[in-house]
Protein backbone atom coordinates (compact mmCIF):
# COMPACT_ATOMS: atom_id res chain seq x y z
CA UNK A 1 0.00 0.00 0.00
CA UNK A 2 2.84 2.34 0.81
CA UNK A 3 4.26 1.70 -2.65
CA UNK A 4 1.04 2.83 -4.32
CA UNK A 5 0.80 5.89 -2.07
CA UNK A 6 4.35 6.80 -3.11
CA UNK A 7 3.41 6.41 -6.77
CA UNK A 8 0.40 8.65 -6.29
CA UNK A 9 2.46 11.31 -4.55
CA UNK A 10 5.13 11.09 -7.27
CA UNK A 11 2.48 11.45 -9.99
CA UNK A 12 0.97 14.54 -8.33
CA UNK A 13 4.44 16.02 -7.93
CA UNK A 14 5.24 15.37 -11.60
CA UNK A 15 1.94 16.97 -12.60
CA UNK A 16 2.93 20.06 -10.65
CA UNK A 17 6.27 20.19 -12.45
CA UNK A 18 4.65 19.81 -15.88
CA UNK A 19 2.09 22.56 -15.33
CA UNK A 20 4.89 24.80 -14.05
CA UNK A 21 6.81 24.13 -17.30
CA UNK A 22 3.79 25.04 -19.43
CA UNK A 23 2.86 28.12 -17.38
CA UNK A 24 4.52 30.53 -19.82
CA UNK A 25 2.15 29.34 -22.55
CA UNK A 26 -0.98 29.54 -20.44
CA UNK A 27 -1.89 33.21 -20.87
CA UNK A 28 -1.21 33.00 -24.60
CA UNK A 29 -3.56 30.02 -24.96
CA UNK A 30 -6.20 31.75 -22.88
CA UNK A 31 -6.09 34.81 -25.14
CA UNK A 32 -6.23 32.63 -28.27
CA UNK A 33 -9.27 30.84 -26.91
CA UNK A 34 -10.95 34.12 -25.97
CA UNK A 35 -10.63 35.66 -29.44
CA UNK A 36 -10.76 32.58 -31.68
CA UNK A 37 -12.20 29.46 -29.98
CA UNK A 38 -14.13 30.63 -26.90
CA UNK A 39 -15.45 27.15 -26.10
CA UNK A 40 -12.05 25.48 -26.17
CA UNK A 41 -9.60 25.17 -23.33
CA UNK A 42 -9.71 24.47 -19.61
CA UNK A 43 -7.86 27.27 -17.88
CA UNK A 44 -9.24 27.14 -14.34
CA UNK A 45 -9.06 24.36 -11.77
CA UNK A 46 -12.61 24.79 -10.46
CA UNK A 47 -15.26 22.87 -12.36
CA UNK A 48 -17.94 25.38 -11.47
CA UNK A 49 -16.11 28.16 -13.30
CA UNK A 50 -14.68 26.45 -16.35
CA UNK A 51 -15.54 22.78 -16.17
CA UNK A 52 -17.27 20.53 -18.67
CA UNK A 53 -20.83 21.04 -19.87
CA UNK A 54 -20.86 24.79 -19.26
CA UNK A 55 -23.30 26.62 -21.53
CA UNK A 56 -22.68 30.28 -20.72
CA UNK A 57 -22.48 32.76 -23.59
CA UNK A 58 -18.86 33.08 -24.70
CA UNK A 59 -19.03 34.61 -28.19
CA UNK A 60 -20.67 37.95 -27.42
CA UNK A 61 -17.41 39.91 -27.75
CA UNK A 62 -16.74 38.57 -31.26
CA UNK A 63 -18.23 41.11 -33.68
CA UNK A 64 -16.58 39.72 -36.82
CA UNK A 65 -16.25 35.93 -37.19
CA UNK A 66 -13.63 35.87 -39.98
CA UNK A 67 -11.10 34.11 -37.72
CA UNK A 68 -13.65 31.47 -36.71
CA UNK A 69 -14.59 30.94 -40.36
CA UNK A 70 -10.90 30.68 -41.31
CA UNK A 71 -10.30 28.04 -38.64
CA UNK A 72 -13.37 26.11 -39.82
CA UNK A 73 -12.26 26.12 -43.45
CA UNK A 74 -8.68 25.17 -42.56
CA UNK A 75 -9.94 22.36 -40.32
CA UNK A 76 -12.13 20.98 -43.10
CA UNK A 77 -9.22 21.38 -45.52
CA UNK A 78 -6.89 19.35 -43.31
CA UNK A 79 -9.56 16.69 -42.89
CA UNK A 80 -10.18 16.45 -46.64
CA UNK A 81 -6.57 16.95 -47.67
CA UNK A 82 -4.66 14.85 -45.12
CA UNK A 83 -7.01 12.20 -43.70
CA UNK A 84 -10.25 12.18 -45.65
CA UNK A 85 -12.81 9.58 -44.53
CA UNK A 86 -14.13 9.54 -48.13
CA UNK A 87 -10.96 8.38 -49.89
CA UNK A 88 -7.82 6.33 -49.09
CA UNK A 89 -5.11 8.46 -47.48
CA UNK A 90 -2.49 5.82 -46.66
CA UNK A 91 -1.03 2.62 -48.04
CA UNK A 92 0.94 -0.16 -46.39
CA UNK A 93 4.11 -1.48 -48.00
CA UNK A 94 7.18 -3.54 -47.19
CA UNK A 95 10.63 -1.97 -47.54
CA UNK A 96 11.28 -4.12 -50.64
CA UNK A 97 9.67 -3.19 -53.96
CA UNK A 98 10.02 -6.67 -55.44
CA UNK A 99 8.22 -8.16 -52.45
CA UNK A 100 5.40 -5.62 -52.81
CA UNK A 101 4.78 -6.90 -56.34
CA UNK A 102 4.05 -10.48 -55.29
CA UNK A 103 0.32 -11.28 -55.61
CA UNK A 104 -0.05 -12.79 -52.13
CA UNK A 105 1.66 -9.82 -50.46
CA UNK A 106 -0.28 -7.31 -52.51
CA UNK A 107 -3.58 -8.98 -51.65
CA UNK A 108 -2.75 -9.13 -47.91
CA UNK A 109 -1.71 -5.49 -47.75
CA UNK A 110 -4.86 -4.41 -49.57
CA UNK A 111 -7.04 -6.42 -47.18
CA UNK A 112 -5.39 -4.93 -44.08
CA UNK A 113 -5.77 -1.39 -45.46
CA UNK A 114 -9.45 -1.95 -46.12
CA UNK A 115 -10.07 -3.30 -42.62
CA UNK A 116 -8.20 -0.41 -41.03
CA UNK A 117 -10.34 2.10 -42.92
CA UNK A 118 -13.44 0.25 -41.72
CA UNK A 119 -12.21 0.51 -38.12
CA UNK A 120 -11.58 4.24 -38.50
CA UNK A 121 -15.04 4.80 -40.00
CA UNK A 122 -16.70 2.69 -37.30
CA UNK A 123 -15.06 4.47 -34.38
CA UNK A 124 -14.89 8.13 -33.36
CA UNK A 125 -11.56 8.60 -35.20
CA UNK A 126 -12.65 11.28 -37.64
CA UNK A 127 -14.69 13.20 -35.06
CA UNK A 128 -11.60 13.30 -32.85
CA UNK A 129 -9.46 14.33 -35.84
CA UNK A 130 -11.65 17.37 -36.43
CA UNK A 131 -11.17 18.71 -32.90
CA UNK A 132 -7.46 17.88 -33.05
CA UNK A 133 -6.95 19.83 -36.30
CA UNK A 134 -8.95 22.74 -34.94
CA UNK A 135 -6.86 23.09 -31.79
CA UNK A 136 -3.66 22.47 -33.75
CA UNK A 137 -4.42 25.45 -36.00
CA UNK A 138 -5.21 27.78 -33.12
CA UNK A 139 -2.99 26.66 -30.23
CA UNK A 140 -0.15 24.92 -32.09
CA UNK A 141 -0.53 21.72 -30.05
CA UNK A 142 -3.37 19.23 -29.83
CA UNK A 143 -3.86 16.17 -27.66
CA UNK A 144 -5.64 12.87 -28.18
CA UNK A 145 -5.34 9.54 -26.34
CA UNK A 146 -6.30 6.37 -28.24
CA UNK A 147 -7.29 3.40 -26.10
CA UNK A 148 -8.45 -0.09 -26.93
CA UNK A 149 -12.21 -0.56 -27.09
CA UNK A 150 -14.14 -3.82 -26.94
CA UNK A 151 -16.93 -2.67 -29.27
CA UNK A 152 -15.12 -0.47 -31.82
CA UNK A 153 -11.54 -1.81 -31.54
CA UNK A 154 -10.31 1.65 -30.50
CA UNK A 155 -11.71 4.84 -29.03
CA UNK A 156 -10.29 8.36 -29.01
CA UNK A 157 -10.32 10.61 -25.96
CA UNK A 158 -9.62 14.07 -27.42
CA UNK A 159 -8.23 16.63 -24.98
CA UNK A 160 -8.60 20.38 -25.05
CA UNK A 161 -5.77 22.80 -24.40
CA UNK A 162 -5.10 23.52 -20.74
CA UNK A 163 -6.34 20.21 -19.33
CA UNK A 164 -3.16 18.31 -20.20
CA UNK A 165 0.61 18.72 -20.01
CA UNK A 166 3.27 16.93 -22.06
CA UNK A 167 6.98 16.25 -22.03
CA UNK A 168 9.52 15.02 -24.58
CA UNK A 169 12.45 12.65 -24.56
CA UNK A 170 16.04 13.50 -25.48
CA UNK A 171 15.13 13.38 -29.20
CA UNK A 172 12.32 15.91 -28.85
CA UNK A 173 9.60 13.28 -29.29
CA UNK A 174 6.56 13.52 -27.03
CA UNK A 175 6.53 10.48 -24.73
CA UNK A 176 4.66 11.76 -21.65
CA UNK A 177 1.16 13.13 -21.21
CA UNK A 178 -0.63 14.00 -17.98
CA UNK A 179 -4.29 14.85 -18.21
CA UNK A 180 -6.45 16.33 -15.45
CA UNK A 181 -10.14 16.16 -16.25
CA UNK A 182 -13.53 15.75 -14.59
CA UNK A 183 -15.72 12.65 -14.46
CA UNK A 184 -19.18 12.28 -12.97
CA UNK A 185 -19.55 9.99 -9.98
CA UNK A 186 -21.63 7.56 -12.03
CA UNK A 187 -19.03 7.48 -14.81
CA UNK A 188 -16.24 6.96 -12.30
CA UNK A 189 -17.90 3.91 -10.71
CA UNK A 190 -18.88 2.53 -14.11
CA UNK A 191 -15.34 2.75 -15.50
CA UNK A 192 -13.22 1.77 -12.49
CA UNK A 193 -15.59 -0.10 -10.21
CA UNK A 194 -17.08 0.79 -6.84
CA UNK A 195 -14.26 -0.79 -4.84
CA UNK A 196 -11.50 1.28 -6.46
CA UNK A 197 -13.15 4.64 -5.76
CA UNK A 198 -12.46 6.80 -2.71
CA UNK A 199 -14.82 6.78 0.26
CA UNK A 200 -16.00 10.27 -0.72
CA UNK A 201 -17.09 9.01 -4.14
CA UNK A 202 -18.69 5.91 -2.63
CA UNK A 203 -20.75 8.06 -0.29
CA UNK A 204 -22.00 10.22 -3.17
CA UNK A 205 -22.76 7.11 -5.22
CA UNK A 206 -24.74 5.63 -2.32
CA UNK A 207 -26.73 8.89 -2.07
CA UNK A 208 -27.44 8.68 -5.84
CA UNK A 209 -25.49 11.91 -6.47
CA UNK A 210 -24.32 10.54 -9.79
CA UNK A 211 -23.82 13.83 -11.65
CA UNK A 212 -21.31 15.44 -9.30
CA UNK A 213 -17.96 16.02 -11.01
CA UNK A 214 -14.79 14.56 -9.53
CA UNK A 215 -11.28 15.62 -10.68
CA UNK A 216 -9.22 12.75 -12.09
CA UNK A 217 -5.56 12.64 -13.13
CA UNK A 218 -4.46 10.27 -15.93
CA UNK A 219 -0.69 9.86 -16.19
CA UNK A 220 0.99 8.15 -19.17
CA UNK A 221 4.78 8.09 -19.20
CA UNK A 222 7.74 5.77 -19.82
CA UNK A 223 8.08 3.19 -17.07
CA UNK A 224 11.48 3.74 -15.54
CA UNK A 225 11.55 0.62 -13.38
CA UNK A 226 10.30 -2.61 -14.93
CA UNK A 227 11.23 -6.21 -15.64
CA UNK A 228 11.54 -6.53 -19.44
CA UNK A 229 11.22 -10.33 -19.13
CA UNK A 230 7.63 -9.96 -17.96
CA UNK A 231 4.74 -8.99 -20.26
CA UNK A 232 2.11 -7.99 -17.69
CA UNK A 233 0.65 -4.48 -17.37
CA UNK A 234 2.99 -3.59 -14.53
CA UNK A 235 6.08 -4.17 -16.68
CA UNK A 236 5.15 -2.69 -20.05
CA UNK A 237 7.33 0.11 -21.50
CA UNK A 238 4.70 2.79 -20.77
CA UNK A 239 2.75 3.07 -17.56
CA UNK A 240 -0.84 4.30 -17.34
CA UNK A 241 -2.34 5.28 -13.99
CA UNK A 242 -5.59 6.99 -12.98
CA UNK A 243 -5.85 8.88 -9.67
CA UNK A 244 -8.52 10.83 -7.86
CA UNK A 245 -6.75 14.09 -7.11
CA UNK A 246 -9.07 14.89 -4.20
CA UNK A 247 -9.13 11.40 -2.64
CA UNK A 248 -6.30 11.60 -0.13
CA UNK A 249 -6.86 8.15 1.34
CA UNK A 250 -7.32 6.53 -2.07
CA UNK A 251 -4.34 4.83 -3.70
CA UNK A 252 -5.20 4.72 -7.39
CA UNK A 253 -8.18 4.04 -9.62
CA UNK A 254 -6.40 1.87 -12.15
CA UNK A 255 -2.87 0.92 -13.11
CA UNK A 256 -2.03 -0.60 -16.49
CA UNK A 257 0.50 -0.21 -19.26
CA UNK A 258 1.16 -0.04 -22.99
CA UNK A 259 3.69 -1.53 -25.36
CA UNK A 260 3.65 1.80 -27.23
CA UNK A 261 2.81 5.42 -26.48
CA UNK A 262 -0.99 5.78 -26.99
CA UNK A 263 -0.97 9.57 -27.28
CA UNK A 264 -1.35 11.50 -30.52
CA UNK A 265 0.24 14.89 -29.78
CA UNK A 266 0.94 16.73 -33.06
CA UNK A 267 2.55 20.18 -32.97
CA UNK A 268 2.24 22.68 -35.80
CA UNK A 269 5.78 24.01 -35.51
CA UNK A 270 8.42 23.78 -32.78
CA UNK A 271 11.58 25.76 -32.16
CA UNK A 272 14.75 24.31 -30.63
CA UNK A 273 13.85 22.59 -27.34
CA UNK A 274 10.26 23.87 -27.16
CA UNK A 275 7.84 21.24 -25.91
CA UNK A 276 4.70 22.99 -27.19
CA UNK A 277 4.16 24.25 -30.72
CA UNK A 278 3.37 27.59 -32.33
CA UNK A 279 0.45 28.02 -34.72
CA UNK A 280 -1.20 30.14 -37.43
CA UNK A 281 -3.61 31.33 -34.74
CA UNK A 282 -0.70 32.86 -32.83
CA UNK A 283 0.56 34.64 -35.94
CA UNK A 284 -2.81 36.29 -36.66
CA UNK A 285 -3.86 36.94 -33.06
CA UNK A 286 -2.97 40.63 -33.31
CA UNK A 287 -4.96 41.23 -36.49
CA UNK A 288 -7.82 39.13 -35.09
CA UNK A 289 -8.06 41.49 -32.13
CA UNK A 290 -7.70 44.57 -34.33
CA UNK A 291 -10.54 43.28 -36.55
CA UNK A 292 -12.94 43.30 -33.58
CA UNK A 293 -11.80 46.86 -32.75
CA UNK A 294 -12.39 48.04 -36.34
CA UNK A 295 -15.82 46.38 -36.42
CA UNK A 296 -16.77 48.15 -33.19
CA UNK A 297 -15.57 51.53 -34.49
CA UNK A 298 -17.43 51.00 -37.75
CA UNK A 299 -20.66 50.33 -35.87
CA UNK A 300 -20.09 53.34 -33.63
CA UNK A 301 -19.45 55.55 -36.68
CA UNK A 302 -22.71 54.40 -38.26
CA UNK A 303 -24.50 55.11 -34.99
CA UNK A 304 -23.04 58.64 -34.83
CA UNK A 305 -24.22 59.25 -38.38
CA UNK A 306 -27.73 57.88 -37.95
CA UNK A 307 -28.29 58.80 -34.30
CA UNK A 308 -26.02 61.81 -33.58
CA UNK A 309 -25.81 63.45 -30.16
CA UNK A 310 -28.29 66.33 -30.01
CA UNK A 311 -28.71 69.59 -28.12
CA UNK A 312 -32.11 71.06 -27.35
CA UNK A 313 -33.67 73.76 -25.15
CA UNK A 314 -34.02 72.88 -21.51
CA UNK A 315 -37.01 70.77 -20.50
CA UNK A 316 -37.55 69.70 -24.12
CA UNK A 317 -38.34 66.04 -24.63
CA UNK A 318 -36.94 64.93 -27.99
CA UNK A 319 -38.78 62.14 -29.76
CA UNK A 320 -36.25 60.19 -31.89
CA UNK A 321 -38.80 57.94 -33.62
CA UNK A 322 -38.98 58.31 -37.45
CA UNK A 323 -41.76 60.74 -38.50
CA UNK A 324 -42.25 62.08 -34.99
CA UNK A 325 -42.69 65.78 -34.05
CA UNK A 326 -40.89 67.48 -31.19
CA UNK A 327 -42.25 70.88 -30.00
CA UNK A 328 -39.68 73.40 -28.84
CA UNK A 329 -39.80 76.97 -27.59
CA UNK A 330 -38.25 79.01 -30.42
CA UNK A 331 -38.18 82.17 -28.30
CA UNK A 332 -35.23 80.77 -26.40
CA UNK A 333 -33.03 81.06 -29.46
CA UNK A 334 -32.88 77.64 -31.08
CA UNK A 335 -34.43 74.29 -31.65
CA UNK A 336 -33.06 70.77 -31.68
CA UNK A 337 -29.73 70.40 -33.49
CA UNK A 338 -26.58 68.29 -33.54
CA UNK A 339 -24.32 68.68 -30.54
CA UNK A 340 -21.24 68.08 -32.72
CA UNK A 341 -20.42 67.33 -36.32
CA UNK A 342 -18.82 63.91 -36.68
CA UNK A 343 -16.74 63.54 -39.82
CA UNK A 344 -16.53 59.74 -40.07
CA UNK A 345 -15.70 57.94 -43.34
CA UNK A 346 -17.45 54.57 -43.00
CA UNK A 347 -16.26 53.40 -46.42
CA UNK A 348 -12.59 53.78 -45.43
CA UNK A 349 -13.12 51.77 -42.27
CA UNK A 350 -15.00 49.05 -44.17
CA UNK A 351 -12.14 48.89 -46.68
CA UNK A 352 -9.66 48.47 -43.83
CA UNK A 353 -11.82 45.73 -42.39
CA UNK A 354 -11.66 43.85 -45.71
CA UNK A 355 -7.86 44.16 -45.70
CA UNK A 356 -7.59 42.77 -42.18
CA UNK A 357 -9.97 39.94 -43.03
CA UNK A 358 -7.72 39.05 -45.95
CA UNK A 359 -4.68 38.88 -43.68
CA UNK A 360 -6.47 36.49 -41.34
CA UNK A 361 -7.64 34.28 -44.20
CA UNK A 362 -4.13 34.15 -45.68
CA UNK A 363 -2.79 33.23 -42.24
CA UNK A 364 -5.08 30.18 -42.19
CA UNK A 365 -4.40 29.29 -45.90
CA UNK A 366 -8.12 29.71 -46.62
CA UNK A 367 -7.75 30.04 -50.42
CA UNK A 368 -5.79 26.79 -50.71
CA UNK A 369 -8.05 24.85 -48.34
CA UNK A 370 -11.14 26.09 -50.18
CA UNK A 371 -9.68 24.57 -53.33
CA UNK A 372 -9.20 21.27 -51.49
CA UNK A 373 -12.71 21.26 -50.04
CA UNK A 374 -14.12 22.12 -53.46
CA UNK A 375 -17.33 23.69 -54.62
CA UNK A 376 -20.38 21.46 -54.91
CA UNK A 377 -21.09 23.02 -58.31
CA UNK A 378 -17.72 22.15 -59.83
CA UNK A 379 -15.38 19.19 -60.04
CA UNK A 380 -13.23 18.81 -56.88
CA UNK A 381 -9.63 19.97 -57.22
CA UNK A 382 -6.92 17.48 -58.04
CA UNK A 383 -3.47 17.32 -56.49
CA UNK A 384 -2.06 18.70 -59.75
CA UNK A 385 -4.33 21.79 -59.59
CA UNK A 386 -3.43 22.43 -55.95
CA UNK A 387 0.29 22.11 -56.68
CA UNK A 388 0.09 24.47 -59.66
CA UNK A 389 -1.96 27.17 -57.95
CA UNK A 390 -0.43 27.10 -54.47
CA UNK A 391 3.16 25.94 -54.85
CA UNK A 392 4.46 28.56 -52.42
CA UNK A 393 1.92 27.68 -49.71
CA UNK A 394 2.57 23.96 -50.17
CA UNK A 395 6.27 24.54 -49.64
CA UNK A 396 5.46 26.42 -46.42
CA UNK A 397 3.16 23.61 -45.29
CA UNK A 398 5.72 20.92 -46.11
CA UNK A 399 7.35 20.77 -42.65
CA UNK A 400 3.92 20.96 -41.01
CA UNK A 401 2.63 18.04 -43.05
CA UNK A 402 5.72 16.01 -42.20
CA UNK A 403 5.15 16.75 -38.53
CA UNK A 404 1.51 15.73 -38.88
CA UNK A 405 2.57 12.43 -40.47
CA UNK A 406 5.22 11.76 -37.81
CA UNK A 407 3.30 12.81 -34.70
CA UNK A 408 -0.32 11.96 -35.53
CA UNK A 409 -1.22 10.01 -38.66
CA UNK A 410 1.71 7.59 -38.63
CA UNK A 411 1.33 6.70 -34.92
CA UNK A 412 -2.44 6.44 -35.44
CA UNK A 413 -1.94 3.71 -38.04
CA UNK A 414 0.56 1.88 -35.82
CA UNK A 415 -1.80 2.02 -32.82
CA UNK A 416 -4.75 0.81 -34.90
CA UNK A 417 -2.69 -2.05 -36.34
CA UNK A 418 -1.61 -3.15 -32.84
CA UNK A 419 -5.18 -3.10 -31.47
CA UNK A 420 -6.52 -4.93 -34.53
CA UNK A 421 -3.78 -7.53 -34.28
CA UNK A 422 -4.63 -8.15 -30.64
CA UNK A 423 -8.32 -8.34 -31.54
CA UNK A 424 -7.74 -10.95 -34.25
CA UNK A 425 -8.74 -8.63 -37.11
CA UNK A 426 -5.44 -8.94 -38.98
CA UNK A 427 -5.29 -12.05 -41.20
CA UNK A 428 -2.12 -14.17 -41.11
CA UNK A 429 0.47 -12.70 -43.50
CA UNK A 430 2.01 -14.69 -46.37
CA UNK A 431 5.07 -16.75 -45.54
CA UNK A 432 7.35 -14.47 -47.53
CA UNK A 433 6.44 -11.62 -45.13
CA UNK A 434 7.68 -13.41 -42.02
CA UNK A 435 9.38 -10.91 -39.64
CA UNK A 436 9.05 -8.22 -42.32
CA UNK A 437 8.37 -4.65 -41.08
CA UNK A 438 5.70 -2.51 -42.71
CA UNK A 439 6.11 0.99 -44.10
CA UNK A 440 3.32 3.59 -44.26
CA UNK A 441 3.02 5.62 -47.45
CA UNK A 442 0.69 8.63 -47.32
CA UNK A 443 -1.34 9.16 -50.48
CA UNK A 444 -3.66 11.92 -49.34
CA UNK A 445 -4.45 14.90 -51.53
CA UNK A 446 -2.01 17.14 -49.67
CA UNK A 447 0.73 14.51 -49.64
CA UNK A 448 0.42 14.02 -53.39
CA UNK A 449 0.38 17.78 -53.99
CA UNK A 450 3.57 18.13 -51.95
CA UNK A 451 5.28 15.51 -54.08
CA UNK A 452 3.99 17.13 -57.28
CA UNK A 453 5.77 20.36 -56.36
CA UNK A 454 9.00 18.37 -56.67
CA UNK A 455 8.03 17.27 -60.18
CA UNK A 456 7.97 20.83 -61.50
CA UNK A 457 11.75 20.77 -61.99
CA UNK A 458 11.44 17.52 -63.95
CA UNK A 459 8.70 19.04 -66.11
CA UNK A 460 10.85 22.07 -66.86
CA UNK A 461 13.87 19.90 -67.74
CA UNK A 462 11.85 17.63 -70.01
CA UNK A 463 10.12 20.60 -71.65
CA UNK A 464 13.44 22.28 -72.36
CA UNK A 465 14.93 19.13 -73.90
CA UNK A 466 11.89 18.38 -76.06
CA UNK A 467 11.61 21.98 -77.21
CA UNK A 468 15.28 22.09 -78.22
CA UNK A 469 15.03 18.74 -79.99
CA UNK A 470 12.05 19.92 -82.04
CA UNK A 471 13.65 23.22 -83.08
CA UNK A 472 17.13 21.98 -83.98
CA UNK A 473 17.37 18.54 -85.64
CA UNK A 474 20.97 18.17 -84.50
CA UNK A 475 19.79 18.54 -80.89
CA UNK A 476 17.65 15.39 -81.05
CA UNK A 477 20.57 13.51 -79.52
CA UNK A 478 19.83 15.40 -76.28
CA UNK A 479 17.02 12.92 -75.65
CA UNK A 480 19.67 10.27 -75.09
CA UNK A 481 20.54 12.07 -71.84
CA UNK A 482 17.07 11.36 -70.39
CA UNK A 483 16.35 7.92 -68.96
CA UNK A 484 12.70 7.60 -69.96
CA UNK A 485 12.18 4.36 -68.01
CA UNK A 486 13.41 5.96 -64.80
CA UNK A 487 11.30 9.04 -65.57
CA UNK A 488 8.14 6.91 -65.67
CA UNK A 489 9.06 5.18 -62.39
CA UNK A 490 9.73 8.48 -60.60
CA UNK A 491 6.48 10.03 -61.85
CA UNK A 492 4.41 6.97 -60.91
CA UNK A 493 5.88 6.81 -57.40
CA UNK A 494 5.45 10.56 -56.84
CA UNK A 495 1.86 10.55 -58.05
CA UNK A 496 1.02 7.52 -55.93
CA UNK A 497 -0.03 5.46 -58.96
CA UNK A 498 -1.05 1.88 -58.26
CA UNK A 499 2.15 -0.17 -58.74
CA UNK A 500 0.22 -2.81 -60.67
CA UNK A 501 -0.10 -0.32 -63.55
CA UNK A 502 3.69 -0.01 -63.95
CA UNK A 503 5.49 -2.92 -65.61
CA UNK A 504 8.59 -4.15 -63.78
CA UNK A 505 12.03 -3.54 -65.35
CA UNK A 506 12.80 -7.22 -65.94
CA UNK A 507 9.46 -7.74 -67.65
CA UNK A 508 10.03 -4.61 -69.76
CA UNK A 509 13.41 -6.01 -70.85
CA UNK A 510 11.75 -9.30 -71.82
CA UNK A 511 9.01 -7.50 -73.77
CA UNK A 512 11.55 -5.40 -75.63
CA UNK A 513 13.73 -8.39 -76.47
CA UNK A 514 10.70 -10.26 -77.77
CA UNK A 515 9.60 -7.22 -79.78
CA UNK A 516 13.10 -6.88 -81.28
CA UNK A 517 13.05 -10.55 -82.25
CA UNK A 518 9.63 -10.17 -83.87
CA UNK A 519 10.86 -7.12 -85.79
CA UNK A 520 13.86 -9.08 -87.03
CA UNK A 521 11.59 -11.89 -88.16
CA UNK A 522 9.25 -9.42 -89.84
CA UNK A 523 12.15 -7.77 -91.62
CA UNK A 524 13.39 -11.17 -92.75
CA UNK A 525 9.93 -12.05 -94.10
CA UNK A 526 9.68 -8.71 -95.90
CA UNK A 527 13.17 -9.10 -97.36
CA UNK A 528 12.65 -12.72 -98.51
CA UNK A 529 10.89 -11.87 -101.85
CA UNK A 530 13.60 -9.39 -102.74
CA UNK A 531 16.33 -11.90 -101.94
CA UNK A 532 14.52 -14.59 -103.99
CA UNK A 533 14.14 -12.23 -106.95
CA UNK A 534 17.77 -11.26 -106.72
CA UNK A 535 18.79 -14.93 -106.71
CA UNK A 536 16.54 -15.68 -109.67
CA UNK A 537 17.90 -12.77 -111.63
CA UNK A 538 21.41 -13.90 -110.89
CA UNK A 539 20.64 -17.45 -112.05
CA UNK A 540 19.01 -16.31 -115.31
CA UNK A 541 21.72 -13.87 -116.18
CA UNK A 542 23.68 -14.88 -119.39
CA UNK A 543 27.40 -15.38 -118.95
CA UNK A 544 29.46 -12.65 -120.55
CA UNK A 545 31.61 -13.71 -123.50
CA UNK A 546 35.12 -12.37 -123.44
Amino acid sequence: MTDYRDKRDAALQRWGQLIADRSSWFDHWRELAHWTLPRSGRFLDTSAANGPNRGEKKHGHILNSTAQRGVGIATAGLMSGASSPARPWFKLKTPHDDLNERPAVKQWLSMVEKRMREVFNGSNTYRAFRQSYQELLVFGTSGDIVLEDFENVLHHYPMTIGEYAIDTNDKGVVDTVYRKFDMRVGQLVQKFGYARCSQHVKNMYDRKSLNVYVPVLHAIEPRRERNPLKADNANMPWSSCYYETSGQEQEYLKESGFQFFPGLIPRWETRAADVYGSSPGMMVLGVTKSLQHLELRSAQGIDFGSLPPLQAPAHTKVNMAPGSVTFVDTTTGGGVKRLMEVDFDVDSVEQKIRQVEGRIERGYYVDMFLLIIGDSRVQPATAREIAERHEEKLLMLGPVLESLHDEKLGPMIEIAFAYMLRGGLIPPPPREMANMPLVVQFISLLAQAQRLVGLNSIDRLLGTVLNAASLVPQAAAMLDKVDMDQLVDVYADTLGVDPTLIVADDQVAFIRAERAQQMQQQQAVEAAPQLAKAAKDAAEAQPVQI
